[in-house]
């Protein structure tokens, strides 16, 4: 099963499956300014407050090594988050006696969205090891 990551500014680098946010917050009006909607969104795959935490530290970093360690501090605690759910994730495959693709609900085809353009630095990467750690086809952009 192909899953595409991908911004939700890109509409050329989607797959052809649904769109799928999994950000923080996604931007308002898609439809009139990029020719697609995006309703769904997958909250379980995105960063929450630990976004917010590292937007934050961001703007109060007042030198390099300040934002830096904002940098770390965000990435370390999401991918435990991402680990943490993926041993949930292979539990209940394993309790439920069923698969991982039918657990997630994830569809063949199917984007999820972040704010990142491609290129540049994003959280998308690591979404996208944790769906291959779990045997999803995973197409980055």
């Amino acid at each position: 099963m192909k899953i595409v990551l991908a911004s939700y500014w890109e509409p050329e680098n989607h797959g052809p499956g649904r769109k799928i946010g999994i950000s923080p917050s996604k931007p308002r009006n898609l439809q009139e300014e990029r020719g697609y909607d995006c309703d769904l969104t997958y909250p379980d795959l995105s960063p929450g407050q630990l976004y917010w935490d590292y937007f934050s530290a961001k703007k109060a970093a007042s030198n390099d090594e300040e934002l830096k360690e904002a940098g770390k501090v965000f990435v370390s605690g999401f991918v435990t988050y991402l680990e943490e759910l993926k041993q949930e994730i292979l539990a209940a495959v394993e309790s439920h006696n069923t698969t991982v693709f039918k657990l997630m609900g994830l569809q063949d085809g199917d984007t999820l969205l972040s704010w990142e353009k491609e290129g540049h630095l994003t959280y998308r990467m690591h979404v996208a090891n944790f769906l291959r750690e779990l045997g999803y086809e995973v197409d980055e952009k």
